[in-house]
């Protein structure tokens, strides 16, 4: 049995029957009040005691279990894809802004100007959105390329950062060449091209699920046995 059902009928039993909670406390469940007698006078009291707030968690957890493939991470998962998408049109925003806001200033040989950019919207959110880009494709086909793109990109990002402190005479390096901002600000365009359409090709592949069935369960009140059935 895989852990995640494992868990989930550990936590059953205990929520059927007063168990024990994380820690060995006890995890008490306010009971509603009995419900009202029937059209024909019987006492549903009892039933309501027994169909108690406990079941009734129960049955939200297992179908939050069912509902994400009987995985958690599945949900997560999806969560992923849909923050990568956000990040995606965030880096084609700094893409429109390249050639406005950093190119100019690199042209120009000014550090001064590119140190102050680079710490400014919208290229100071770059590093946070790539890395969502990339979780959002980590478990599938373009995980690898995703990966090799990041670096390329984050490593033309901190070159010409680099470039721009030795040209403010802060490393106690020769001057660079005159040039060398153009060069690595070229090289900053290449690599997010790059990025964005592997990024782009990763978010269009659907989530990969497990391809096996989903098994749950039906749980036997008085025994607290798990029955499981294949959907």
């Amino acid at each position: 049995m895989q852990p995640e059902k494992i868990a989930l009928s550990l936590l059953a039993t205990s929520l059927l029957f007063g168990g024990g909670g994380i820690g060995g406390a006890a995890y008490q469940i306010p009971q509603p009040p009995p419900l009202q007698r029937g059209r024909h006078g019987e006492d549903w009291g009892g039933m309501e005691d027994t169909l108690s707030s406990r079941r009734r968690v129960l049955l939200s957890l297992a179908c939050g279990f069912v509902a994400t493939g009987g995985t958690p991470a599945a949900l997560a998962d999806v969560t992923n894809k849909l923050a990568s998408s956000t990040a995606l049109r965030s880096l084609d925003r700094v893409q429109e802004q390249l050639p406005i806001k950093l190119k100019p200033v690199a042209q120009a040989n000014n550090y001064m100007g590119i140190k102050q950019a680079l710490r400014l919207p919208p290229f100071d959110q770059v590093r946070k959105d790539l890395l969502t880009v990339v979780r959002g494709g980590e478990d599938g086909p373009k995980a690898g390329e995703l990966q090799l793109a990041y670096k390329s990109l984050i490593r033309s990002l901190e070159d010409i950062d680099a470039t721009a402190s030795i040209g403010m005479g802060r490393s106690g390096k020769p001057k660079p060449d005159q040039f060398q901002l153009a060069i690595d600000y070229d090289e900053i365009e290449k690599a997010l091209e790059v990025f964005l359409r592997i990024g782009t090709e990763a978010a269009d592949i659907p989530v990969q699920y497990d391809s096996r069935q989903t098994q749950i369960g039906s749980i036997d009140v008085r025994s607290g046995k798990v029955e499981p059935r294949v959907i």
